[in-house]
């Protein structure tokens, strides 16, 4: 082709050889130059948005994530690289072997397909980490990490060819070099390749999600996950401080995940009450008549009563005790409530006594997870069962204190 245009070049102007063969090799550029912009057009213009029009139709999720990102119109460049690539050559001719700009011209081309590839992957990347917006199943996947992961790996292929291409060395040759060098990038990038590493891990074994409440007791931390890098986790705390750990933290640390508590739908209360042991005793026959006239607990009495057997003496209510009644009050108060849930455990219980009383624990689940929502139903419950201690004739235990006698204080007013 080039020695054509040098012969209708001699032929019609009056020029010398050598000035032929490079007017020859520049209208051969020059006609590559026009090919490929009029191909990217058309490529773009025609091709492109008809395959943006049927994928359209199709209402994939997927593709119109992709669509958004103008993924097909990446594509469209690589009709231009190719033609340079492969039409390289035709610039140079025997009369004037142009190697060296023919090799310039192939590996620029080479690296702008490379190019071209590298953003096309990159968009389509970015693309799959919009993609729990709009499919459910994934709204709790970190995909942002999966994307960062996958883009770190393709860039550092996309170097490593880059390189080979230029230097013009194949490329396990050159890996098989680069490989020595691994030792001191694993010392150099050390914290970036644990935290690579790390990201993989909670990824896989799912032991993290953003919006999951975590605590992490060596780490300060208490709050909501709000953002899940591949080297720092960002947590909201429930003083609104924001407080940025690294990822390696969440698998060399403790980190309390409450995100089985929320799935589950109850909030463990595990609470004990100090009972003043002065105050716990066998109920009187006084007692025993004010009690039954709670309705929770005269069928109770009742039942207790009609078993027990007299003795010698005649005394037949050694068999309840005013702390034992009180227990089961709870029970029943508690199984009338209709925020707690039965079907998980449910317990109250009396612990071994200590030097501050007698511990009566309660260790039951509400069906609200809900953090204000806990707390005021907690509260409720034992509000209702301190105020019921007098009823029992039992005290709880309280360290004794100096107070001060306000009664008559009206005296201050009077002078």
């Amino acid at each position: 082709m080039n020695s054509r245009i040098t012969q209708w070049l001699l032929q019609t102007l009056s020029i010398n050889e050598i000035m032929a063969n490079y007017l020859s090799a520049l209208i051969v550029f020059l006609t590559i130059c026009c090919v490929s912009f009029i191909l990217n057009f058309i490529l773009k213009r025609y091709i492109v948005t008809t395959a943006e029009k049927i994928i359209a139709k199709t209402n994939n999720k997927l593709l119109t994530i992709i669509i958004n990102f103008n993924v097909i119109k990446v594509l469209s460049h690589l009709g231009p690289g190719i033609v340079f690539l492969k039409a390289a050559p035709f610039i140079s001719s025997e009369k004037l072997p142009l190697v060296d700009l023919v090799k310039t011209i192939e590996v620029l081309a080479a690296l702008y397909l490379l190019f071209v590839v590298i953003i096309f992957l990159f968009r389509c990347l970015d693309g799959l980490k919009k993609l729990p917006r709009s499919v459910k199943s994934l709204e709790k996947q970190p995909m942002h990490v999966y994307v960062q992961v996958l883009k770190i790996i393709i860039a550092v292929f996309a170097s490593i060819l880059a390189i080979s291409i230029i230097i013009n060395k194949s490329l396990l040759s050159l890996m098989a070099g680069i490989g020595a060098l691994g030792g001191i990038a694993l010392i150099v990038f050390k914290d970036s390749i644990m935290g690579l590493v790390s990201s993989i891990q909670v990824s896989q074994m799912d032991m993290v999600r953003v919006g999951d409440w975590i605590t992490i007791p060596s780490q300060g931390v208490d709050g909501d996950v709000i953002e899940l890098n591949l080297n720092t986790v960002k947590i909201r705390n429930f003083d609104k401080t924001i407080a940025t750990i690294p990822t390696t933290s969440l698998t060399t640390s403790t980190v309390q995940n409450w995100r089985g508590m929320s799935e589950s739908g109850g909030r463990r209360i595990k609470r004990a009450l100090y009972i003043n042991l002065d105050t716990v005793k066998f109920c009187s026959e006084r007692l025993v008549e004010k009690l039954k006239e709670i309705e929770y607990l005269k069928k109770i009495i009742d039942d207790n009563l009609s078993q027990a057997a007299s003795d010698h003496n005649g005394f037949k209510y050694t068999t309840l005790t005013n702390i034992g009644l009180f227990r089961k009050y709870i029970e029943v108060y508690l199984r009338s409530r209709h925020d707690i849930k039965l079907d998980f455990t449910f317990l109250v219980r009396s612990l071994e006594p200590t030097s501050e009383g007698l511990p009566i624990e309660i260790y039951i689940f509400t069906n609200d997870t809900n953090w204000i929502n806990y707390e005021y139903i907690q509260s409720e419950i034992f509000d209702h069962i301190l105020s019921s201690l007098p009823i029992f004739e039992l005290k709880s235990f309280q360290h004794i204190s100096g107070y001060i006698d306000n009664s008559d204080a009206s005296i201050l007013y009077n002078h």
